[in-house]
């Protein structure tokens, strides 16, 4: 009676021990395809975290580009404008110089008579065409 008693204890221990075995294996593999699964999402995450920083990075750098040729067309339109406005200010001062130049020359080339005879030549012509 002893002797089956503790053969069954034994018995009933082993099963367990091997129940816990099995289980232990089990929770192992469990465990071994949680990092598996772990170890495949964070690779996912660092490709997709990689490709989203180089998508940044090329967008950045589009951006940056666009900036450089609205700035560049901004300088192009003002240096433009500048030159214009520098050519419009030099016709109006060669204009008003070769204006002066002439005056000086006429008040010191041509008498006052010169300049009343010359009036009434030219008011006369002025009268015949416009009337």
């Amino acid at each position: 009676q002893f002797l089956k008693t503790r053969e069954r204890e034994i018995r009933d221990h082993l099963e367990r021990a091997r129940a816990q075995q099995e289980e232990a294996r089990r929770m192992k593999a469990d465990l071994a395809s949680q990092i598996e699964s772990l170890r495949r999402e964070m690779d996912e995450l660092v490709r997709r975290t990689e490709a989203d920083a180089v998508r940044e990075r090329e967008e950045i750098l589009a951006q940056a580009e666009r900036e450089r040729e609205r700035l560049l067309a901004q300088t192009q339109q003002e240096v433009a404008l500048r030159v214009a406005q520098a050519k419009k200010d030099l016709q109006r001062h060669a204009a008003e110089l070769a204006a002066k130049l002439a005056r000086e020359r006429i008040e010191r080339e041509v008498d006052p008579e010169d300049l009343e005879r010359l009036f009434d030549e030219s008011l006369a012509r002025l009268e015949r065409e416009g009337g």
